[in-house]
């Protein structure tokens, strides 16, 4: 709220000019001494001189100091004081008389910022915070009072600048998106006598007034505010140096205003002088266009009019500032890159484009949208009830929201028409939304279960949260910055993004536990549709979220739609149950449906009367009448109404009794293809109908067959047919269309499903496969057969084998689409249908017999050919993550069983042993054995296929193309593996073409296991070698040193920089608790703990090369030699200083490394400092001299902090505080 006229509050932030949308905040920060009112005022009295009023300042100074009145300190308060108040009420304050009432600064809000900057306030305490902490205070004050995103100018008179500099570093350094924003949103700073580089000879005559009165007078005072503005004050120049980085990296405005005056008529020393020399108040940057206030410091910033000189210059700023905050938002100058080749955490008031893209491309999935687009647009006229009910008025503006937390819930029976609801609410909603403008619109996110889809994320709560989320983050960028840490975090511990849960509701939570969020609309429909247990979690989940939402003041508001069962509620939430409000709709169905049959219309009150409310009954029942009606008295329909019963299971049953026996045994396996297939298209359909009939020879002998048909059209006709009704295309058709006019272009993309979800269950687990003659009651497994057959018998086919050498494929085969689902598809339901406990053993047969492996092996490296083909455009992280989900799930000459083993089929490969498959035939593929497969693979979860091999003969001597035994590969999978070969008697020692053994891939090949310590104990109790050494000399504690420090390493140097938008290799490595122990391990073990390999390193040398001190410590407990040589002569200190490690040196020093021990070229460490740092990042003189002072000390303890970097003054320099008088 803006004041006009009052008190401006010494402490903390004043708004003096506000505006009912501000787009940009407009930020005064005075100097020390000064006060957020007083320093940009002047008093409206004219009489006396600006000389005369700077000596009468100067003497009340003075006096306040040595008065006699205050010879005594005054008592302690025994509460704090309240803070007072500046009055204004004689003074011509220009940020608002002036600035404020500026046309163009109407988009504006102005404020002040004060903090407690005096030096001495004469027996008072005097705050002693020093120029860090004054820029800490002011940027956590700044994050709670400027909103997210919106511009900001800064105005900064004197040492004020000093402060807005450190907020400014303190803001870009965090990795915290809300303080991050502050340097972000920064589009101009105005500096007004700011001393950058500090003004010697004010300093010491103030501090010669300080300390007089705190000798003399023990008066209480801050020095350091003083010292801090010394032209030799490291504090200056990393805040120049930094700011200076800041202004290159965000590209923001900078304009200097220098002082021209002196405090003339004072005639004391460095008082007649300008307080700020020129050299001192530039920052030496062209850009900066620095230019003179024809004023002293102090009045420099004050002005009395709109016509005052300097008021023109700063305002004139100010606007041109504005005019900026009008374009894009200021964006990096730079390419992004900083220290050490890592990219800034963001580089730019949003998320970079790259990053916005990459983050939702992982939440997003094709599917997530087709359930909605499926759904049939409501009649026109249809729907209004809902948005004119009671409870939907109250839900939709937020009254009682403190009873129901933004909840609705949409009920209904099933086929009442909650989804065309549903539909029709967000359509309306997202309407409402675009009305609203940019400004204030709303974000209206939905999600539409689909039990009848193919895809897991289509039906579950994954699918919801995925979706949901997408939705709301492509809408509002901000939210976007609110959950990059988490994405960013997934992304350095997994490689690539997989989302969970947990991870997918902490970012919900984030995006709306801010009041800033956008007001948000979700629908969910059908909930009913996923599990009871799920059903249950959701609503846990999102009444949650509306109560943290509700709390922080965001506007979020929930719609759920779901039949009655299963029986659960929200207290407090309003239901709407659709049967009850459903009359007039269906009526006007009814009437639009039969607008050529009167007959059928003059029954409209009595379909309503028997339907029950739901829609879907009268939809089947209008289109039986409006069939079989023709020609028909009413009397007739009647008697026909009459007998059709009122339940949608009975009405399903009745469209089936009179079917042929012909039709029934095809419709059988078309609904076994839309319930356990992903094949929804006309020409799919059709295929896979005729090969899971019969086999054919040849596509060719398909093709000249009765039962082929030879237009899309013919398909289409006959899926309705056999489905009598049942099945509906999607929306790809267009829906202008009617549906006896489709064309082949409609019909070549479009899918079919079940009308409805009632239809899928009566046909799942009702009485529909019963009643079409089904015999076997194991409907899953034989809907899985039905499907595997259809793609074995077309695997079959000639048109389908292996060509030979420089043979071309037949056009038919490139032309045709059911190859690709057979390739990917045919053991996953050879597979499902033994999992079901119906056996595929003849199949399985046929497969090995007509060898159709190889076909598959083909035909997959042809189907990743073909994909990879259309990967122009895409970004390299994008091509290597497409690549690596195309990885061949059978890997090139494998046999039946390995094949069957590598894909992680269970079941199958129970019973192709149980069939005599044996466990121990090599094939033609890498790994050989199916035991080692099993092994390798069991990081996705098989493991139980390796145990299952054991028990049936599996030899555990088997070797690999690059003799690695079973236990090599256990060893570097899982301890429980291990465990399960042991009792099989491997070779504990046995070596692979590298020479290592099973304890170094213990070790080598962690896969980010946590059991590592535990792992090298049972292999060393078992009788493993710790010295033994692979063919460069590498023993096993080599590779634990490695692995320690250069994992992490490698992560980060094989991350694509486009992806990776930071690396914390200049942060240091933490020293990984599992590999210590496996290190400890080793060491009592018995391993050669100075043991060289070929080049004459020893593991000391790799720990000292990552300067990681923990583990230097651990290999010098040991028994590590700490002077010991390599072939050049270095030991470890020459390494440590020529890379510059302080903390490494420090170590070795204290355990007794040789500061004089000379290397091949003579060379001791100290001549090494710096000497192995890349030329990219060169150290700057104070770091190598850091350095050398350490390789020079003498001692037996050698410390230094920690914290050393480019800040190393400012964290071994005591922090200052003081100002000249502002």
């Amino acid at each position: 709220m803006s004041i006009s006229g009052g008190d401006v509050n010494p402490v903390g932030f004043t708004v003096v000019k506000d505006n009912e949308n501000p787009e940009v905040d407009i930020i005064f920060v005075h100097g020390l001494g000064g006060h957020p009112h007083g320093t940009w005022a002047c008093e409206q009295k004219h009489a006396t001189s600006s000389q005369a009023r700077g000596i009468k300042r100067l003497a009340r100074g003075f006096r306040g100091i040595f008065s006699r009145g205050r010879t005594i300190p005054p008592p302690l308060p025994t509460a704090p004081e309240p803070p007072q108040q500046h009055s204004n009420k004689d003074e011509f304050f220009w940020p608002r008389d002036l600035l404020g009432l500026e046309s163009w600064s109407r988009p504006t809000r102005i404020l002040t910022y004060g903090y407690n900057s005096k030096v001495t306030k004469g027996y008072s305490a005097t705050d002693k915070s020093n120029l860090f902490a004054h820029g800490k205070d002011f940027l956590y004050a700044l994050q709670r009072e400027k909103p997210p995103r919106r511009n900001v100018i800064f105005v900064a008179h004197s040492l004020g600048g000093l402060v807005l500099k450190e907020a400014l570093r303190r803001s870009e350094a965090s990795e915290e998106y809300e303080l991050k924003d502050i340097v972000r949103s920064t589009i101009g700073i105005i500096f007004i006598g700011t001393p950058h580089r500090g003004s010697s000879d004010l300093v010491g005559l103030a501090d010669n007034v300080r300390r007089l009165a705190s000798l003399t007078l023990r008066i209480d005072n801050n020095p350091t505010l003083l010292r801090a503005l010394g032209t030799d004050s490291p504090e200056l120049e990393l805040g120049r140096e930094s700011f200076l980085v800041l202004w290159r990296t965000y590209n923001f405005r900078v304009k200097t205003f220098q002082e021209a005056q002196g405090i003339s008529g004072v005639n004391i020393g460095p008082l007649n002088e300008k307080v700020v020399p020129d050299m001192s108040s530039s920052l030496d940057d062209p850009r900066e266009h620095a230019e003179t206030i024809h004023e002293n410091h102090r009045n420099m910033c004050r002005f009395r009019s709109e016509m005052d000189p300097g008021y023109r210059k700063v305002s004139g700023e100010i606007k041109a500032m504005m005019a900026i905050a009008h374009k894009e938002p200021p964006q990096s100058s730079c390419d992004g890159q900083g220290k050490h080749g890592q990219s800034a955490f963001d580089e730019t008031p949003e998320l970079a484009h790259a990053q916005n893209s990459e983050l939702l491309r992982s939440l997003y999935f094709p599917e997530m949208n087709d359930r909605r687009k499926n759904i049939k647009r409501a009649l026109d006229g249809t729907c209004d009830w809902l948005f004119s009910a009671p409870e939907f008025k109250t839900w939709q503006d937020r009254v009682d929201v403190n009873i129901h937390h933004g909840f609705l819930w949409i009920k209904g029976k099933p086929g009442a028409g909650k989804s065309t609801l549903m539909k029709e609410a967000v359509t309306r909603a997202e309407n409402e939304a675009k009305k609203e403008g940019s400004a204030g619109r709303g974000i209206t996110a939905s999600f539409f279960f689909n039990a009848r889809g193919t895809q897991h994320l289509e039906k579950t709560p994954l699918g919801v949260y995925r979706s949901l989320l997408h939705q709301v983050l492509n809408e509002d960028k901000l939210a976007l910055a609110y959950v990059w840490d988490i994405y960013s975090k997934m992304k350095s511990n997994q490689g690539s993004v997989i989302w969970h849960e947990e991870d997918l509701q902490k970012c919900l939570v984030r995006v709306f536990e801010r009041p800033k969020s956008r007001p948000s609309t979700l629908f969910i429909d059908a909930m009913d549709e996923c599990d009871e247990d799920d059903v249950r979690a959701l609503l846990r989940f999102f009444k949650g979220l509306a109560k943290t939402a509700h709390r922080a003041g965001a506007r979020l508001r929930v719609c759920f739609s779901s039949r009655h069962y299963p029986n659960v509620s929200i207290e407090g939430c309003p239901e709407l149950i659709v049967e009850h409000h459903s009359r007039a709709d269906i009526l006007l169905y009814i009437e639009s449906e039969s607008e050529d049959n009167s007959t059928v219309r003059e029954l409209k009150g009595d379909i309503f009367a028997k339907s029950n409310g739901v829609f879907l009954w009268v939809v089947l029942v209008v289109a039986m009448l409006q069939s079989k009606g023709r020609g028909r008295s009413l009397k007739w329909l009647k008697q026909k109404l009459a007998e059709i019963p009122p339940q949608l299971d009975a009405l399903f049953r009745e469209l089936f009794e009179t079917m042929d026996p012909e039709d029934r045994e095809r419709t059988i396996r078309l609904m076994q293809i839309m319930l356990f297939s992903e094949t929804r298209s006309s020409e799919e359909i059709h295929t896979a109908l005729a090969f899971s009939g019969r086999a054919y020879a040849s596509i060719a002998d398909w093709e000249g067959s009765v039962e082929f048909l030879e237009t899309l059209k013919q398909a289409h006709e006959m899926i309705i047919e056999l489905s009598r009704g049942l099945l509906e295309p999607t929306v790809a058709i267009s829906e202008s269309r009617q549906q006896n006019h489709f064309d082949q272009s409609d019909l070549a993309s479009t899918t079919y499903q079940f009308i409805h979800e009632t239809v899928r269950e009566f046909f799942l687990n009702g009485d529909g496969f019963r009643l079409l003659g089904l015999s076997s009651v194991n409907i899953s497994g034989s809907g899985h057969r039905t499907l595997a057959t259809a793609c074995v018998n077309y695997l079959n086919t000639s048109e389908c084998a292996t060509p030979a050498p420089g043979e071309v494929l037949s056009p038919y085969y490139l032309q045709d689409t059911f190859w690709e689902y057979v390739t990917e598809s045919t053991f996953d339901h050879i597979e499902a249908a033994e999992r079901a406990g119906e056996s595929q053993e003849d199949l399985l047969k046929l497969i090995q017999t007509n060898n159709l492996v190889e076909r598959l092996i083909y035909h997959q490296d042809g189907l990743r050919s073909e994909r990879l083909s259309h990967q122009d455009g895409l970004t390299p992280s994008e091509r290597l993550y497409y690549q690596d989900d195309l990885r061949l799930p059978i890997s090139p000459g494998a046999d039946l069983l390995f094949a069957a083993v590598e894909l992680g089929l269970f079941h199958t490969v129970s019973r192709l042993l149980t069939m005599g498959f044996d466990p121990n035939k090599p094939c033609a593929a890498e790994m050989k054995y199916p035991l080692l497969v099993a092994i390798d693979h069991s990081r996705y979860g098989n493991d139980g296929i390796a145990e299952l091999l054991l028990t049936y003969g599996a030899s555990v001597s088997s070797r690999g193309a690059y003799e690695q035994t079973a236990l090599h590969l256990a060893a570097g999978r899982s301890i429980d593996l291990v465990r399960k070969l042991l009792p099989y008697g491997p070779d504990i020692n046995a070596r692979d073409i590298y020479g290592r053994t099973a304890l170094h891939e213990a070790i080598f090949d962690r896969r980010n296991r946590d059991d590592c310590g535990e792992m090298v104990k049972l292999l060393i109790k078992h009788g493993a070698d710790v010295n033994a050494a692979e063919q460069n000399g590498d023993t096993p504690l080599h590779q634990a040193v490695r692995w320690d420090l250069e994992s992490k390493i490698r992560e980060l140097y094989a991350a694509d920089q486009d992806d990776y938008r930071y690396t914390p290799l200049h942060q240091g490595l933490r020293w990984d608790i599992d590999i210590k122990s496996a290190i400890r391990e080793l060491l009592s073990g018995g391993v050669d703990v100075n043991a060289a390999n070929k080049y004459g390193n020893m593991p000391l040398r790799r720990v000292v090369r990552w300067s990681n001190e923990s583990a230097i410590r651990e290999l010098l407990s040991g028994g590590a030699d700490v002077n010991a040589a390599n072939k050049a002569g270095n030991t470890p200190l020459h390494q440590a200083a020529g890379r510059g490690h302080e903390s490494a040196i420090c170590e070795l020093l204290n355990g007794g490394a040789d500061r004089f021990r000379t290397n091949t070229d003579g060379k001791i460490p100290y001549d090494l400092a710096y000497d192995l740092v890349s030329d990219a990042t060169p150290p700057s003189p104070e770091e190598v001299q850091n350095v050398k002072l350490l390789l020079a000390t003498e001692g037996s303890e050698v410390t230094i902090a920690m914290a050393r970097s480019q800040f190393f003054y400012l964290h071994l320099t005591p922090c200052t505080d003081t100002a000249f008088p502002c």
